[in-house]
């Protein structure tokens, strides 16, 4: 993406603003009305073509970074609209997270994995508590190969261990992460 900010339009106000398209095409380009009357412009596009576009423009651009782009749309209509339907996918894509262990499909959606950290505290504080009395670490440490009988994302129940959860939780994680830093 590449990013354009118009210059000053005052003396364009009431005016229909063109572009020349070139060799692209109006799907690629976005526009952004900030509330001042100033436009930025997003373009899915190579550099090479974006900058060709740029040149032939007749209204003089401004490129934006990345940054300078986002903290502009934000404050529009049209970024807060944007921002609203983002965080509606983002929900939706939360909610129907799912991962793989030995072949068993289990969510990790976010209430999945508060079921799993619940657990997990638990076995941990039964590993502390073993700790404080005397017990070795190896020894206190079987309380993680605990097996539960536990619900899979096919609505079977498998039997896991606190163990499986640590690994299903890890992989929730990286799968959020992952769909934070694409989604925001």
């Amino acid at each position: 993406m590449y990013y354009y900010k118009l210059k000053e339009l005052k003396e364009q106000s009431g005016k229909v603003i063109t572009y020349r398209l070139g060799e692209l095409d109006n799907e690629c380009i976005s526009e952004y009305y900030g509330e001042n009357g100033e436009i930025a412009l997003s373009l899915e596009t190579t550099e090479e073509k974006a900058n060709a576009w740029a040149q032939m423009q007749e209204l003089e651009l401004t490129p934006l970074s990345e940054a300078e782009f986002k903290e502009f749309v934000q404050g529009t209509e049209q970024g807060k609209a944007i921002w609203e339907l983002t965080k509606k996918q983002r929900e939706k894509e939360l909610n129907a997270q799912i991962t793989t262990l030995r072949e068993v499909r289990f969510n990790v959606d976010e209430v999945a994995m508060d079921r799993f950290n619940r657990l997990i505290c638990l076995a941990n504080a039964k590993y502390n508590q073993a700790i404080l009395s005397g017990v070795s670490a190896q020894e206190a440490s079987a309380i993680y190969q605990t097996r539960i009988q536990w619900k899979s994302a096919d609505n079977e129940f498998v039997e896991i261990s606190i163990q499986d959860m640590c690994e299903l939780l890890e992989n929730g994680m990286r799968q959020m992460q992952v769909l934070w830093e694409r989604v925001g």
